[in-house]
């Protein structure tokens, strides 16, 4: 078996490079920049300036903290381009970050190959994650169309960060972690946590009991978004929306405005609340199990040590702490976003859209095959657990980009959920085909000349054919059309998976028309 399973793969994994070079064909044929910041977008412009001034923003103070721990991209753009003996101007900047993001990407395909190997998935299941991983909108369009981001490598330290873990690697993860800590705020966390976990195994003899939670979360879960629906559409109706009010700064000045607010996203704090839940009540059944032997413990610790320290450092001699670092800062700001700024008004689960369609049909079986993503989570070990954790609390922002270091873990788990439903080809193809379509690879989104000021009217067109794609910036429009498309695509996908063979999927029994059918030609006859 394991001859065939790697026999079959190498085929595979060269069918995905040639999916890496068939992006890069769509991308020259179809040639496109965001016109914003004069190609560098609007973070970018800050990185572009970090290639060409680092030296003399570290030497003067001008560096933040918030972007010397995105240091990293900019810096070996930077080298690649001194050493190739190329200026620094704007054009090379930007295919300099194009460059980086390929490479960055075909450097990830042997990854997930090997944390294919070690997940022991299907030929399916490998597939599946290259949908959701290569095929996603950041990765298939976005690092052409807006190359000068840190994004790309981000994802490429969440998927060396899972294989790490996988592999029982704890020091390779704190090297990652280190690593990451200059590209992306949160990988100095979720490193930390994934190394601090591996004081904990799993016991072979126990299993998560998915029982103690099945029928109370699913009640829960229904209650909840039934009683929230209801009064958010009662508040609605009593006071509607200002059409005047912008997409990303939404701000309430009278009761009734907060109160729409916060009903619009309190159903996915709800349901990230119940599936938090269903994973600490996994956890408390007995399936880990502490490994404190000493060695173990003062490796461990020696690894934290290093992980805390040596960023503290690094960061303390080249940034300027007195710099306020821009967006959301601190625990009140975050709570404050959580509950009601970047989501539109009276826009129902916006965070649900905006992720399946940031990530594709990958994220939708990440809703549809919850229960049994937290049962995967859980089996993976009590660092996979934290990680998928994490995502969903991220998750409730309608800004996908936040949770992207984090979506290798969550397309692992799905992978291997989806994989052990038995499901068919056709099943395989669907989700694949409507990736395919969900990247945008074929799409041009430049169709009009953008107006100044570039911060201004992203809901509106031609603008809003980039931003439809980030939940914060979504139109009323393009939420209303994704919406329908995005909720068709979760009844096509629950149908198929309860069609795909006669096991239990999620708590319904498979196959249930074909039952009914049978029952009913024996009462007949």
């Amino acid at each position: 078996m394991s001859e065939l399973y790697w026999r079959v793969n190498r085929r595979d994994v060269a069918l995905s490079f040639g999916l890496i070079l068939a992006l890069l064909l769509a991308f020259f044929l179809n040639p496109e920049t965001i016109p914003a910041g004069n190609g560098f977008g609007y973070d970018g412009v800050m990185y572009a300036r970090m290639v060409a001034e680092i030296d003399q923003m570290i030497s003067s103070g001008q560096l933040s903290t918030y972007y010397s721990q995105r240091i990293l991209p900019s810096l070996l753009v930077r080298m690649g381009l001194q050493s190739l003996g190329l200026p620094l101007d704007s054009f090379r900047v930007i295919w300099g970050f194009r460059a980086l993001n390929v490479g960055l990407l075909l450097l990830s395909l042997p990854l997930w190959f090997a944390i294919a190997q070690r997940l022991k998935v299907s030929r399916a299941g490998y597939w599946l994650g290259i949908a959701g991983l290569f095929l996603a909108f950041p990765n298939a369009k976005q690092l052409f169309y807006y190359p000068v981001l840190t994004d790309t490598f981000a994802f490429a330290i969440g998927l060396a960060l899972l294989w790490s873990y996988l592999a029982g690697r704890p020091a390779l993860i704190a090297l990652f972690s280190i690593v990451g800590a200059f590209a992306w705020q949160l990988a100095g966390l979720i490193g930390l946590l994934l190394v601090v976990s591996s004081l904990l195994r799993i016991d072979p003899e126990s299993k998560p009991k998915a029982g103690l939670v099945r029928r109370p979360s699913g009640y829960a879960t229904g209650l909840v978004f039934l009683g929230v629906a209801c009064a958010a559409a009662l508040v609605a109706l009593l006071y509607p929306a200002d059409a005047d009010i912008g997409p990303a700064t939404v701000e309430a000045t009278t009761p009734p405005e907060t109160l729409k607010l916060v009903l619009t996203n309190l159903p996915i704090l709800a349901l990230a609340v119940i599936f938090l839940a269903r994973i600490c009540v996994l956890s408390w059944s007995g399936v880990w199990r502490p490994m404190l032997t000493r060695k173990r413990v003062v490796h461990v610790a020696l690894l934290v040590v290093a992980m805390l320290f040596v960023p503290k450092v690094v960061l303390g001699v080249i940034s300027n702490d007195s710099i306020p670092p821009p967006g959301i800062s601190g625990y009140g700001d975050t709570l404050e976003a959580l509950l009601y700024l970047r989501v539109r008004e009276g826009l129902f689960l916006l965070p649900v859209i905006a992720h399946s369609v940031y990530y594709g049909p990958i994220f939708i079986l990440f809703v549809i095959l919850w229960r049994k993503v937290a049962e995967t989570a859980i089996e993976l070990g009590p660092g996979f657990a934290v990680a998928i954790s994490l995502f969903v609390v991220l998750s409730v922002f309608s800004e996908s980009r936040f949770s992207f270091m984090l979506w290798p873990f969550a397309v692992a788990a799905v992978v291997k959920a989806f994989s052990a439903s038995h499901v068919t080809r056709l099943m395989t193809g669907l989700v694949v085909i409507t990736a395919v379509a969900y990247s945008k690879a074929w799409y041009r989104i430049n169709q009009g000349e953008w107006q100044p000021p570039d911060h201004l009217a992203l809901d509106q067109w031609p603008k809003s054919a980039y931003f439809s794609h980030l939940g914060p910036w979504m139109s009323v429009e393009h939420y209303t059309a994704q919406c329908l498309v995005v909720g068709t695509l979760f009844f096509l996908f629950a149908v198929a998976l309860r069609n795909a063979s006669g096991e239990k999927v999620e708590g319904y029994r498979v196959g249930l028309v074909a039952a009914m059918r049978s029952r009913f030609k024996a009462r007949r006859w």
